[in-house]
């Protein structure tokens, strides 16, 4: 990424890439099912995660009391369920861990986009008023319309600050919570 100031705008401009990815493996036991014909190892599958986010930002203080700021993010993310071996899920499967049946397999993937638009104003030199609103269509779980509005208040001689917000507060579920 990169970051730039022209003429008091402030940009900042960023694509991440990255993932993990877990997989398992049960050794010196044995599926009982099995009887006999059992292995004593098992690779009993796992989880990944992928994801590539790019962001655009943009802010600029406008005067003494006020701030603005917009920006945009796309976003990108794989969730994979990786299946074990038939040994170590069939019947009981291995003891103390029994492997990720195939059928529970797969690899899902969601794209994301969002913009949002900000303001912060200082009322006064102890009262701060700021707001947000944010739009986002996701692939897989439809679009949303959030807002924030925050204050806050310095008393004392900026010993004491009281804040406050209200939200509509959303966040759509992970790959992980729906597919796991």
């Amino acid at each position: 990424g990169f970051k730039n100031n022209i003429n008091g705008w402030k940009q900042d401009v960023s694509i991440n890439f990255g993932g993990n990815q877990i997989q398992f493996e049960v050794n010196n036991t044995v599926n009982r099912s099995l009887l006999k014909g059992s292995p004593t190892n098992f690779k009993s599958g796992g989880y990944g995660f992928y994801n590539v986010i790019g962001n655009l930002d943009l802010s600029k203080r406008v005067n003494d009391q006020l701030s603005i700021g917009f920006g945009t993010e796309i976003r990108k993310e794989t969730y994979q369920i990786i299946g074990g071996d038939t040994a170590s899920y069939v019947g009981e499967g291995s003891n103390s861990f029994p492997g990720i049946n195939q059928l529970n397999a797969g690899k899902y993937n969601r794209f994301n986009m969002g913009a949002y638009a900000n303001a912060e104003w200082d009322l006064t030199d102890n009262f701060l008023l700021s707001g947000t609103v944010r739009s986002e269509k996701y692939s897989d779980f439809g679009s949303t319309f959030i807002y924030k509005l925050a204050s806050s208040l310095k008393l004392a001689e900026d010993k004491v600050t009281i804040c406050g917000s209200a939200s509509t507060g959303f966040r759509a579920p992970t790959l992980h919570q729906i597919y796991t």
